[in-house]
């Protein structure tokens, strides 16, 4: 990622963070500059206790899947979500009455350059299904606060807080053992 960042410098053109394509159009002429596809590398999970550590390369189905598989709730609602985590962050993504602002706890960007910065959950504003849903306290003009798909920030991963999930069956052996 950071090398096809430094070519679409080195050459002044555009550039387009894209993960699966879900909900994404693009004119019969193309894009003129360069398209960075997450996916295979930034596709990362992993579980620290009630914290899913997660790529922002991971399909947001898979995740939802995957966290509910071991034993967690707060994100299996994500699994009709298209795309990538990334993508449903950048979004705010959300269904069945959640959305990606409610579990988010921190992410990690990337500049132009390369440099990986960390935003923490107050460090990020989210906008119910904007295009460009998350913007972190990058230094703009007079220090305001930049949307980071705007800034040269593309996101790399999140945090996401999930929570433990009882069964009826470990419920009730807690209750027999009182």
């Amino acid at each position: 990622m950071v090398r096809a960042l430094e070519l679409a410098q080195e050459r002044g053109l555009p550039w387009l963070v894209l993960g699966l394509g879900s909900n994404v159009l693009v004119k019969d002429g193309g894009f003129p500059g360069v398209v960075i596809r997450m996916g295979k590398g930034l596709d990362r999970f992993e579980m620290k206790g009630a914290t899913a550590i997660v790529g922002a390369g991971m399909p947001t189905p898979i995740l939802a899947r995957r966290t509910a598989d071991a034993g967690f709730v707060g994100i299996e609602r994500f699994v009709g979500i298209p795309g990538t985590v990334g993508g449903g962050i950048y979004m705010n993504a959300g269904c069945h009455g959640a959305e990606f602002s409610e579990v988010v706890t921190e992410v990690t960007v990337m500049d132009a350059r390369g440099k990986v910065k960390q935003l923490s959950r107050k460090q990020i504003s989210f906008k119910y299904r904007a295009r460009r849903g998350v913007t972190g306290q990058t230094q703009g003009a007079a220090g305001q606060a930049v949307p980071v798909a705007e800034s040269g920030h593309p996101l790399r991963s999140a945090m996401l807080r999930i929570h433990v999930h009882q069964s009826e069956r470990d419920q009730d052996r807690g209750n027999a053992d009182r």
